[in-house]
Order: C-alpha cells, then sequence, then structure tokens
C-alpha cells in the first residue's frame, strides 16, 4: 500500500527503535517534495532511516537535526543517507542548517555526498572518532558558511584536514567568505585549526567562542581574527601561554569590542597587552578567582577610554577593581592623577566575596561622566566605591544587594547604609561552591537580576 504525504513540510522523530527501516517502500515517490525541516532523536542499532531514493526526493530539505545514534560508522552509508554503491554528489541542494549530535561511533562524515554550496550554519557535538572536521576542498565548498559550532569532540585535532593522500607538500588556501561566528568548546585534542599546508581566512569574522581548551594552540591562531568584534574565552589558560607578554609590541586582535573571560583559575593578571584596550566597549570577568584587582595602576582608566559596560562576578579572590602596584612611585603618580572612565555607561558587581571597593586608597579622583547604572549583589566586603572624590552626574539607577535605591545617587553612601541588609548573602557565600549550580542557587534567593 502507497502513503503519499505531499504538503509535509516538518518532520520531528524520537527513539527510533524497532523497524529496520523506517520507510521502506510504502511512501509515494512525491511525498517530501515540499520537507523543509527534518529532526531526528535517538535512533537504535540497525535502523535504516532513508535509503537513497527518499533521500533525493529532499530537494527542497533546509534544515535537518540529527541526534544520539547509537551505531554510525559513516554518516552518509549507515545513517539516512543510505547509498547503495550509487554515486550522487548534489544531495540536500538546498541544505542550509545542519545539526549532528551524539554519536560515539562515526569516525568520518562523508561531505563529498552533500550540496554544500547553500549551507549556513553548522553544528557538531560529541562524535568523539573525529579526528578532523573536513578537508580543505570540502571547506572550499562552504562559500555560504556563516555560523560553525564544534563542541566535546575528544579525537577532533584539527578542524580542516588534509586530503586523502596529501603529503603537505603543496599549500592550500581555504576562505570562509561569509563566516561571522565559529565557536569551538572542549576540544582537548585540538593543536590548530588546519593541517601545516593549508591556510585559512576568515576575512568577515565578527565572534570568537574559546571553552575549555588544554592544550597551546600554534601562535598565529589569533591572526586569523583580524576582524572579530567580540572574543569569549572559557577556561582557556592555554590559549595565553605561547605569548611572550613583555615582548609584545601590539595586541592581537585590532578589532576587538567585547570581550569576556571565564573559568580562568590559574590567571592571576589579565595579559592586557594582548587585548586591544583602547578599542574595547564591553567587558565581563566571571569565574577567575586568581585575580586581586582588574586594572592595575599603570594602566587605570587611560587605556580604556571607550569602554561602556563593566560586569565582574563569581571572581572570590579581587580585592578591588582599580588597583595600585606596590611601588611606592606608583602609589604617589596614582594618588595625583584624576581618573576617568569617560564613556562607562553600567556597571555590574556580583558575588564578590572579597570585595573592598571599586578604586584603592591611592586613588583620590574618580570620575564617571556617563555612569547611569550600578548593580552590586553579594559583596558583603564591601566598605565604599571609592575613598575619594566621585563623580557620576548621570547616575540614575542604584541597586545594591535586594534593594533599589533610586534616592542614594551617592554610591559610597549608599554602599554603607546597605551594610546591615547584606546577612543573607553572607550565609549564601558560607555554604555554596561557585559554579553553574551555585549560581542557580543563589539567584533563587529572590534577588534581582541586572535589566
Amino acid at each position: 500500500m502507497q502513503v503519499a504525504l505531499p504538503a509535509i513540510k516538518q518532520i520531528y522523530m524520537d527513539n527510533v527503535n524497532g523497524p529496520k527501516e523506517i520507510w521502506g517502500s510504502h511512501l509515494d515517490s512525491g511525498s517530501f517534495n515540499k520537507l523543509e525541516s527534518l529532526t531526528i532523536f535517538n535512533v537504535e542499532k540497525d535502523t535504516k532511516v532513508f535509503s537513497l531514493d527518499t533521500i533525493k526526493q529532499m530537494r527542497n530539505l533546509k534544515e535537518l537535526k540529527l541526534y544520539i545514534f547509537q551505531l554510525a560508522e559513516e554518516f552518509i552509508e549507515r545513517i539516512g543517507f543510505y547509498n547503495d554503491g550509487i554515486e550522487n554528489s548534489a544531495l540536500l541542494p538546498q541544505l542550509k542548517e545542519l545539526t549532528i549530535m551524539s554519536f560515539p561511533l562515526l569516525k568520518q562524515i562523508q561531505w563529498k555526498e552533500l550540496a554544500l554550496q547553500n549551507l549556513c550554519c553548522l553544528t557538531i557535538f560529541r562524535i568523539h572518532g573525529l579526528t578532523y572536521l573536513f578537508s580543505a576542498s570540502v571547506g572550499r565548498k562552504l562559500v555560504n558558511l556563516k555560523e560553525l559550532d564544534v563542541s566535546d569532540c575528544q579525537m577532533i585535532e584539527e578542524i580542516v584536514g588534509g586530503e586523502s593522500g596529501d603529503t603537505n607538500t603543496v599549500e592550500v588556501n581555504v576562505v570562509f567568505p561569509p563566516l561571522n561566528i565559529l565557536r569551538l568548546c572542549n576540544l582537548p585534542a585540538l593543536r590548530s585549526l588546519t593541517k601545516d599546508n593549508v591556510i585559512i581566512e576568515f576575512p568577515s569574522i565578527i565572534e570568537v567562542v574559546f571553552q575549555q581548551f588544554q592544550n597551546p594552540i600554534q601562535l598565529d591562531l589569533f591572526q586569523k581574527f583580524q576582524h572579530v568584534k567580540e572574543l569569549i574565552l572559557g577556561e582557556c589558560e592555554a590559549l595565553l601561554e605561547p605569548f611572550d607578554l613583555e615582548r609584545r609590541a601590539s595586541p592581537i586582535l585590532p578589532r576587538l569590542w567585547k570581550l569576556t573571560l571565564a573559568n580562568m583559575h590559574k590567571l592571576q593578571m589579565i595579559p592586557w597587552k594582548i587585548f586591544p584596550i583602547e578599542n574595547l566597549h564591553y567587558l565581563k570577568i566571571s569565574d577567575i578567582n586568581g585575580l586581586k584587582f582588574l586594572f592595575p595602576a599603570p594602566l587605570g582608566s587611560k587605556g580604556f577610554a571607550q569602554l561602556e559596560e563593566i560586569h565582574i562576578e563569581f571572581c572570590k579572590d579581587i580585592e578591588q577593581v582599580l588597583a595600585q602596584e606596590s611601588t611606592d612611585d606608583t602609589a604617589n603618580n596614582a594618588a595625583s592623577t584624576t581618573n576617568v572612565f569617560p564613556r562607562v555607561k553600567i556597571i555590574e558587581l556580583q558575588f564578590l566575596q572579597n570585595l573592598r571597593s571599586f578604586s584603592s586608597e591611592n586613588y583620590k579622583d574618580l570620575e564617571f561622566p556617563s555612569l547611569e547604572e550600578v548593580w552590586i549583589l553579594g559583596c558583603p566586603m564591601m566598605e565604599a566605591f571609592s575613598y575619594g572624590s566621585l563623580s557620576t552626574p548621570r547616575l540614575r539607577i542604584v541597586w545594591i544587594e535586594s534593594r533599589y535605591k533610586e534616592e542614594h545617587l551617592d554610591l559610597n553612601a549608599a554602599i554603607k547604609k546597605s551594610d546591615a541588609n547584606i546577612g543573607t548573602l553572607d550565609v549564601a557565600w558560607a555554604t555554596l561552591n561557585t559554579g553553574p549550580a551555585a549560581r542557580q542557587v543563589i539567584y533563587c534567593l529572590q534577588i534581582p537580576p541586572p535589566l
């Protein structure tokens, strides 16, 4: 009996276990002509999802998401795209978004079977058998790729690998013209983006996310991201190890606007020399427990002329945001200088259990001509915002602990008045560890989060 599904546009399947073949020969040849989205979860061993003839019908498929396939050894041959030995190089010609997640036995993705010219978004997650994602020849076909996310793949050594039989003697160029976002997370074997003979370029890259890097990467890694505007580094001390900070003459990312550093517990000082601090607009520091201060005195506010937002959270050892070095000369210079953050609009200080003030006692004059909002939550040791003259002419919102203080536009006065209301947060710090689970519990204390 033939079944026809001529108008179906979306299919979602979960717990596919039992049948040897899902569709078989029961479907009419025109059933998937209008299909645009296909999502499949949990496919059991020995189940053939689609035959080649079925896939050929999906000429308008734009979104394909495959999650948790227990058997797959080769992407085309064993799961979904069952080839039957027939050559075909233009399957899924309209595919724009592809997600492949949790294929424990997958060792190679047979990209050559797919038409890749329209692919915009590629997500690869928890495929532990891959040693590289795709070859240089496949990379050159991804002319419309805008977002690439590769996470939790334990064996990947390069993103762009070599060709079959490649001797690494011929230089190969691979350009991803429209790629805007690159996310690489928890890739413990990764040592380079490419093979030695492959030169990779990202002329349109805007956002780069690196998380959980355990090994140092080639020194020229960041040189490939000259146009990046947002950088997120989490658990990535190894990425910063190769830089000789004392000899570094110029920043590595000249157009960087937004910087987030998180979960680097061995980091005792932010290596500002490698970042273009004069261009930064947004700064977030989270879970870096080795920091005693954020900005050293020789740097101070002078290098952050464009900075608009400062967010600091879960850094248990930080005592001041703006601090001086220990030498007498530095302290004297700091005391005699007016420190201005001309464009800072928002300051957010959250769960900094040893924070005593924003600036040290050596800073006698502190000016925030553009500051509008200040959020201070879970800072039980905070005595004052500053110890000298403080100018905040545009300040309109002050939120300290769980109390909104519109009437207290004097930050120092507001902090002193809040000293009696922080006992709940002291208990939270005494009983909870930092980290994602602790954050969830702390936020359940009915402390309004920042807008």
